[in-house]
């Protein structure tokens, strides 16, 4: 669990903190996508897609005082010899804001294996909320992370029942934008996609199927 890990947010208009993506003014921190705004600059997209090595950036207040933004996500980065068995969950979600301010940025996830499986599983690095509602006070939500996954494209003979998610997320003012899933080829990209972010593969310029479901996830194809 690396949730709110990453780059502090910031604690007042002047604070420096929150890393290369951070919000300005209430802005959201951005990483894999950008942050949402409120009037000021948005948190912006950093770093590497193939290989995430930067945690997630804060987002930011416009007030002193107690109000501080949402942290950014952690760092996780698996690399396995053989395989990777995941039933359970590997979180690096930005941290929510507080009143006056924006959520942080997901964080960075990267997982480098010859196979990967698992049932139930869940990897997401989605942006921090900032829902507190404030008429013309409002922050922006943290944008989504980023989370690239590696495997042997020969030996991977099977779609793991995991979910991958690095989404935008909520803000009163208005909502980050989605980040970034790498991976080596489109195995994982079925006709019913529970999938939340940027899909990404080298090469990728058309998908043909015959039906399309989107379960509970926000998926964006660039």
């Amino acid at each position: 669990n690396a949730v709110g890990q990453g780059y502090l947010g910031g604690l007042s208009p002047l604070d420096d903190a929150g890393g290369p993506g951070r919000g300005a003014g209430r802005g959201g921190g951005g990483y894999g996508g950008h942050g949402g705004m409120h009037s000021y600059p948005r948190g912006c997209p950093y770093g590497s897609l193939r290989e995430p090595c930067d945690p997630g950036s804060g987002g930011n207040t416009t007030y002193s005082g107690g109000w501080m933004g949402g942290n950014g996500g952690g760092l996780i980065r698996v690399f396995a010899e053989e395989a990777i068995l995941l039933n359970g969950q590997l979180l690096a979600d930005g941290g929510a804001a507080s009143a006056f301010a924006g959520g942080g940025s997901g964080g960075g996830v990267t997982l480098v294996c010859k196979t990967l499986s698992g049932t139930g599983g869940r990897v997401s690095a989605n942006g921090g909320i900032s829902a507190t509602i404030h008429p013309g006070l409002n922050g922006g939500g943290g944008g989504g992370g980023r989370i690239a996954v590696r495997y042997d494209t020969a030996a991977q003979a099977w779609i793991p029942n995991i979910v991958f998610s690095a989404a935008g997320a909520f803000g009163a003012d208005s909502y980050g934008e989605a980040g970034t899933l790498w991976f080596p080829d489109n195995r994982f990209l079925t006709e019913t996609v529970r999938h939340s972010g940027q899909w990404l593969v080298d090469g990728f310029t058309s998908w043909e199927l015959s039906s399309l479901t989107v379960t509970g996830a926000w998926f964006r194809l660039p």
